[in-house]
C-alpha cells in the first residue's frame, strides 16, 4: 500500500508539472480609457493668395498711361477692384486700321443698297412683262373672235355666190378680210411668245439681282467681322484687373515698349495681381498619415510666423489624392476668408500671402479612448498590430487599430473595449485559444 501511495503521489506531481507547462502563467492588465483627440501636425504650411495672375500684353506697343485708384497711381500694394484700369498701350496704327475698316463697312453697305435697287428694278420689270403678256393674250382673244367672224362672213357670202344672189367679187372681198384677220392673229401670237421670252429674261435678271444682294450682304458681314476683330484687339490696349485684389508686382513704366505674350520675343509680365479676400493654406501630409485625411475635416492654423498666439479655424477644402513623386507627401489646401477670427480672442486677423505656420488636422475625438501599455501590443507577420485578450482563462488574438503610441501607452481606436483584460507582455509565446493562468 505504501508503494502504491508513493506511485500515486509521483503520478500526481507529474500531472501537475505537465499541466503547469501546458498552462503558462501570464500577467494581465485591465483596459482603461481617457479622453483623446487624434491629430496630425503639419508644420511648414504656407499661405498664398486664392488667385494670383501675371498680366501680359497681347499687342506690341508703348505704355501710354499707368492707371490710378482714387487719384493714386497703381503700384505695388495698390488695392484694385475687378476691371480697374492698370495701364494703357499706345498703338496709333491700330486706330487708322479701325477707321479703314469702318470705311470698308460703309462701302459694302452702299453696295447692298445698289444691289437692292437693281433687284427692285428687275422685279418691277418682271411685273411689266407679265402685264404685257396679259395685254397680248387679250388682243389674241380679240383677234380670235375677229377671225371667227370673218370665217362666218366668208361662208355666208360663199353660199350667196353659189346661189347667184351676189357677185363673186363679194366672195373675194370676204376671203381677203378672213386672211387679213388670220395674219393679225398670227402676229399677235408672235407678240405673246416674245413677251413670254422677255418675262423669262426679266425673271433671270431678278434672280441675278437677288444673288447680288446676298453677295453684297455677305461682304457687309465680312467687313463688320473684320471691324469687330480690330475693335476687340483694340480692347487689349487697356490692361485691366481680372479680379479684385492687390498689385504685388509692377514691372513697367510709361513709354516702355511691351511685347505680346503670343510671340517668342522675350515678353515679360506687366503686373502681378493677387486675390487676398480669401487665401489658401498649402500643407503637405506624410504618406503614413495620408489615409487619415479627408475633405471637410476640421483643422487649426497656429504657430504663425509674425502672429504669435494666433489660432485660426479652417477645414480641409481640397485633397490632391496623389503623393508627390519627389517628397512622397500629399498636398492639401484649406481656404480661409480674410479677415479671419482668432478662435481664442475673436480678434480679426488678416492673413497675408507669404506667411507660414503649422496646420493641425483633427482626425477623430474620443471621450474615453481604450488605453493599454505599449508592451501589450504586438505586430503580426503582416504588420498588423494586435493584443491578446484573456477571457475565462483562454487567450484570443485581437487585431486593433492604433490611435497613438507615445512609447509608454498605446491608444486603441478599434478592436478592444473598456474593462477587458489583455496580456501585458510576452504575447509572442502564446497561441490562439491557449489556456493560461492569470497572475
Amino acid at each position: 500500500m505504501r508503494h502504491l501511495a508513493v506511485a500515486i503521489v509521483i503520478s500526481h506531481g507529474f500531472i501537475n508539472s505537465a499541466f503547469a507547462q501546458e498552462q503558462p502563467t501570464v500577467q494581465t492588465v485591465k483596459v482603461t480609457g481617457r479622453p483623446y483627440v487624434q491629430r496630425i501636425e503639419l508644420p511648414g504650411a504656407s499661405i498664398v493668395g486664392n488667385e494670383t495672375t501675371q498680366l501680359m500684353a497681347k499687342i506690341s506697343g508703348y505704355i501710354k498711361t499707368i492707371g490710378a485708384i482714387n487719384g493714386v497711381t497703381v503700384d505695388i500694394g495698390s488695392v484694385v477692384p475687378e476691371g480697374a484700369v492698370l495701364a494703357t498701350i499706345d498703338v496709333p496704327e491700330m486706330a487708322d486700321e479701325i477707321e479703314s475698316k469702318k470705311a470698308s463697312v460703309a462701302q459694302a453697305e452702299a453696295e447692298v443698297a445698289q444691289t437692292v435697287s437693281a433687284f427692285d428694278e428687275a422685279t418691277a420689270l418682271v411685273e411689266l412683262r407679265k402685264a404685257q403678256i396679259e395685254q397680248s393674250l387679250a388682243r389674241r382673244r380679240e383677234k380670235h373672235a375677229v377671225v371667227g367672224l370673218a370665217e362666218k362672213k366668208f361662208s355666208r357670202i360663199s353660199r350667196l355666190v353659189n346661189n347667184g344672189a351676189v357677185g363673186p367679187e363679194n366672195e373675194d372681198e370676204a376671203e381677203y378680210e378672213l386672211e387679213a384677220a388670220k395674219a393679225v392673229l398670227q402676229s399677235i401670237g408672235a407678240d405673246v411668245r416674245a413677251a413670254e421670252a422677255n418675262l423669262k429674261l426679266s425673271m433671270a435678271a431678278v434672280r441675278k439681282a437677288e444673288a447680288d444682294v446676298r453677295g453684297a450682304e455677305s461682304h457687309v458681314r465680312v467687313a463688320l467681322a473684320s471691324l469687330q476683330k480690330s475693335q476687340t484687339m483694340a480692347e487689349y490696349l487697356t490692361i485691366r484687373a481680372p479680379f479684385a485684389g492687390v498689385v504685388t508686382r509692377r514691372m513697367i513704366d510709361r513709354g516702355a515698349l511691351v511685347r505680346p505674350a503670343t510671340s517668342n520675343s522675350g515678353a515679360v509680365p506687366l503686373f502681378e495681381v493677387t486675390r487676398v479676400d480669401k487665401v489658401r493654406i498649402l500643407a503637405s501630409v506624410p504618406n503614413i498619415d495620408v489615409p487619415h485625411v479627408a475633405m471637410q475635416q476640421s483643422a487649426v492654423l497656429h504657430t504663425i510666423g509674425g502672429l504669435p498666439g494666433v489660432q485660426l479655424e479652417a477645414s480641409v477644402t481640397r485633397v490632391a489624392g496623389v503623393l508627390d513623386a519627389k517628397s512622397r507627401m500629399m498636398r492639401i489646401e484649406l481656404d480661409v476668408t480674410n479677415p479671419a477670427r482668432d478662435r481664442t480672442t475673436g480678434r480679426p486677423i488678416s492673413l497675408q500671402p507669404g506667411l507660414f505656420g503649422t496646420v493641425t488636422i483633427i482626425i477623430r475625438e474620443w471621450k474615453s479612448l481604450p488605453i493599454v501599455p505599449v508592451t501589450a501590443v504586438a505586430t503580426d507577420e503582416t504588420g498588423h498590430p494586435y493584443v491578446m485578450k484573456v477571457e475565462n482563462g483562454v487567450v484570443r488574438r485581437q487585431l486593433v487599430e492604433v490611435a497613438f503610441n507615445d512609447a509608454k501607452d498605446v491608444g486603441l481606436g478599434k478592436g478592444i473595449r473598456l474593462g477587458e483584460f489583455v496580456v501585458q507582455s510576452g504575447m509572442k509565446r502564446l497561441q490562439e485559444g491557449q489556456r493560461v493562468r492569470v497572475r
